[in-house]
């Protein structure tokens, strides 16, 4: 048998199977839906975590998971080294042990940039619910449990019109939040009324629709 480690990415840079593996199908699934929101490449991934890197509250599992599914691995089931990979499609892969930059307990701040846009979302660990919660972006509160919502994931430069054609049932959608990322971009988001993936197709050719993408909660293992 070989045991021979040829660099770090051979000791964090894959998925142990683990008794939470509902959380790290969520996690993929979050990064997943972040690389295909985004219209440019991601370029740049970033953890400010509560503790050190293998004592977080996102543990090293969900962390590996997230970069995963942004570096564009088709499946946790694949044998290759994730942080190598990530590495080599151009994305900086960085970790803040211990930092002060968070608000809340059993919080990791993950800021996620392409060459136009940056994301800043907080997950959090609820531990005496076994859930892993989005619970803000770019700083506006959210409510987003991971482990069961299925939710659209919307860029817009235009909330507003698309608040309104909701109201008026031209869109299957119910908005939950938006939060503004620059003066002419905002991310909603979104229940879909319906089928999900659908209701992205329908979204994807709007003029005021810079991306779209569906987050797909994991389903509950037997």
């Amino acid at each position: 048998m070989d045991n021979q480690v040829n660099s770090v990415f051979d000791i964090v840079g894959r998925i142990p199977i683990t008794p939470t593996q509902q959380h790290i199908d969520a996690a993929f699934n979050l990064g997943k839906a972040l690389r295909s929101l985004l219209p440019t490449p991601i370029t740049k991934i970033s953890f400010d975590l509560d503790a050190g890197i293998r004592q977080s509250s996102l543990t090293v599992e969900l962390q590996t998971a997230l970069v995963a599914g942004m570096a564009g691995i088709a499946s946790l089931t694949e044998t290759k080294n994730i942080y190598e990979y990530a590495y080599q499609e151009g994305i900086k892969v960085s970790f803040a042990p211990n930092s002060k930059d968070l608000e809340q307990p059993d919080t990791t701040k993950l800021t996620v940039a392409s060459a136009q846009h940056q994301l800043v979302l907080a997950l959090t660990t609820q531990r005496a619910a076994d859930k892993l919660v989005l619970t803000a972006i770019n700083g506006v509160p959210v409510t987003l449990d991971l482990g069961t919502a299925t939710r659209v994931l919307l860029l817009t430069n235009d909330d507003q019109q698309l608040r309104e054609l909701a109201a008026n049932d031209e869109l299957a959608l119910r908005v939950e939040c938006g939060a503004q990322l620059s003066d002419d971009m905002a991310l909603m988001v979104v229940e879909a009324v319906g089928d999900a993936v659908k209701l992205c197709d329908e979204l994807r050719p709007l003029e005021t629709v810079a991306g779209a993408a569906v987050y797909a909660a994991p389903q509950a293992q037997a």
